[in-house]
């Protein structure tokens, strides 16, 4: 998601920025530590370590509302860029052949360790929210991400994006 951001904002900012696709998060932060890169897109799971321990600074958080983590950080809209809207998630995968009860006490199960609250504490100090409240059924995150690809082809399709 932040590669594709990253087209997004050169093209609705006016920028000729030269995108340097990384091997994940971790070596693209190294190069910004070092000055090697001016900035990085990329998820609070690795970001907010950084930004707590005051080795990175956050300018916007690409989500629908500011994060609860980081109130002062202003969204893409707030700045003007509305369509670089979006949100990562998670989802836990099986392989299509597990039988419907293994895969309904392992989401139950699941479900119930999101809940408890050590491992929410743990993902909100991530930068991490978690919807226990009303989780996405199996056909419900298949329907993400289908949307998800759709909308990811109609921004490559909108940049100009060329596969190399």
């Amino acid at each position: 998601m932040s590669h594709i951001l990253g087209l997004q904002l050169n093209q609705l900012a006016g920028l000729d920025m030269n995108i340097i696709q990384y091997n994940g998060s971790t070596p693209g932060l190294v190069d910004v530590m070092a000055g090697n890169i001016q900035f990085q897109l990329d998820v609070p799971l690795t970001s907010v370590p950084l930004i707590k321990a005051g080795k990175l600074k956050l300018f916007a958080v690409s989500s629908p509302k500011r994060s609860e983590l980081m109130p002062e950080v202003p969204t893409f809209a707030e700045l003007g860029y509305d369509a670089m809207t979006r949100t990562s998630w998670m989802g836990l995968w099986t392989l299509p052949g597990v039988p419907d009860a293994i895969q309904q006490r392992i989401r139950s199960e699941v479900l119930k360790a999101l809940t408890t609250p050590e491992i929410g504490e743990r993902l909100s100090s991530l930068g991490l929210s978690v919807n226990t409240q009303n989780p996405r059924t199996p056909d419900q995150l298949s329907m993400s991400l289908r949307k998800d690809y759709k909308t990811t082809g109609e921004v490559l399709q909108a940049v100009g994006y060329k596969s190399q």
